[in-house]
């Protein structure tokens, strides 16, 4: 304790006296402890300083001392840490608070941090040289760049080859369907259907190859057309009728009376979407049925004098479904849950991964939701104007 005595007399001539007893107990620990730092500093291979409520340098240690050396010389905090402003020095001392800035001096990058000191009214500065830690950096950034690029490569070559590698298919595809109407015994057309079915196969595995190198490179593009959506749904359900026959299912489609038919957006991808969802479903569903539902709810939002739709399908199954660990990866590219998927059905895996991207270019999502032994349901939704006089 620090006692202060105080003598005071009265008129009357009677003394008094006042006693003041201060406790100094914390004082003396924190000057302890500033005495330990200072200890710890001098020793410190990093700088460090003590800087004032306006920036300039009260006490430094050797490693500072050399490095400001190094910096011309440099008097106050703001040659260190040229980014920070006197009022915000005065506030981190006063609040306690703290700044960090980085600095280059010669050819070493140093950050630096400034810690208010409220109790003792002094900031207290440390630096480290994070030279070897940018230049890492640096060279992280650059591989990053560099793979992205040969990744980008890779896919618009993919894209580019697109026709080429889609011609000779389709040739082939032609020319096993003018075999299949000729005049055959039954064994040769055998041979000639599974030469169709076979190339169609490969067509479809080429196809999604090929759309995933698109949306990889960013080629892929939706086109804006008018058309119809009960079409696109009919002519989906045709295409896939051979594959429902051959298992005996029953496929069965609903388009809600208040959805608009005659809509704007690109009929082809929407196709797609469709076609491998439902496709998905067949492929899966050994029996039993297959239902797609359309449904739409008008938004708020328009594109000139066209409202914006918020078209939703879901394509349910009673297949045999998935387990909840496998739906959390289902529309990672070349996933399919389990190896034995692939050895048992077949595919590349970039079906649904292809859907997500094409749901999402459409402003929309898409979830599964599915039990083992119960089936599934696949339900996306996207965002389409309805199509007017002036588009028709």
């Amino acid at each position: 304790f620090r006692v202060v005595c105080l003598l005071e007399t009265n008129d009357d001539g009677a003394e008094t006296v006042l006693v003041v007893l201060r406790d100094l107990s914390e004082l003396k620990r924190t000057k302890e402890l500033v005495g330990k730092l200072q200890l710890v500093e001098a020793e410190c291979p990093y700088p460090t300083l003590q800087v004032t409520v306006e920036g300039k340098i009260s006490q430094l240690n050797p490693a500072a001392r050399k490095l400001l050396d190094t910096a011309s010389g440099a008097m106050s905090v703001f040659s260190l840490m040229p980014d920070i402003r006197p009022e915000e020095v005065e506030e981190c001392v006063n609040s306690g608070g703290s700044l960090t800035n980085e600095t280059e001096i010669e050819g070493r990058v140093f950050q630096f941090t400034l810690l208010g000191m409220p109790k003792l009214g002094w900031a207290h500065v440390y630096g480290f040289d994070v030279s070897l830690f940018r230049e890492i950096e640096s060279r992280l950034k650059a591989a990053k760049v560099k793979a992205e690029v040969t990744t980008r490569m890779k896919s618009e070559f993919l894209a580019n080859m697109s026709h080429e590698i889609r011609t000779p298919m389709n040739g082939i595809l032609g020319m096993a369907s003018f075999l299949i109407d000729s005049n055959l015994d039954e064994q040769q057309r055998e041979f000639a259907d599974t030469i169709h079915s076979s190339g169609e196969s490969l067509l479809a595995i080429i196809n999604d190859i090929l759309d995933f190198s698109k949306l990889e490179a960013q080629r892929l593009h939706l086109e804006n057309v008018e058309f119809e959506l009960s079409r696109v749904v009919g002519d989906t359900m045709d295409l896939l009728a051979r594959q429902k026959q051959t298992k005996g299912l029953e496929i069965l489609s609903d388009v809600a009376i208040d959805v608009p038919d005659r809509l704007v957006g690109d009929p082809v991808r929407l196709r797609q979407i469709l076609n491998n969802l439902i496709g998905n479903a067949i492929k899966f569903t050994s029996e039993g049925t297959v239902t797609i539902d359309v449904l739409g709810e008008k938004t708020t939002r328009s594109e000139g004098a066209s409202p914006i739709w918020k078209i939703e399908c879901s394509v349910t199954d009673t297949g045999v479904g998935m387990a909840p660990e496998l739906q959390a990866q289902l529309f990672n590219p070349f996933s399919q849950g389990d190896a034995s998927v692939t050895r048992r059905f077949g595919g590349t895996g970039l079906g649904l991964a292809i859907c997500k991207r094409l749901v999402e270019m459409m402003d929309g999502d898409i979830v599964a939701i599915s039990e083992p032994g119960y089936g599934s349901t696949f339900r996306f939704h996207v965002h389409l104007p309805t199509a007017t006089e002036a588009t028709a």
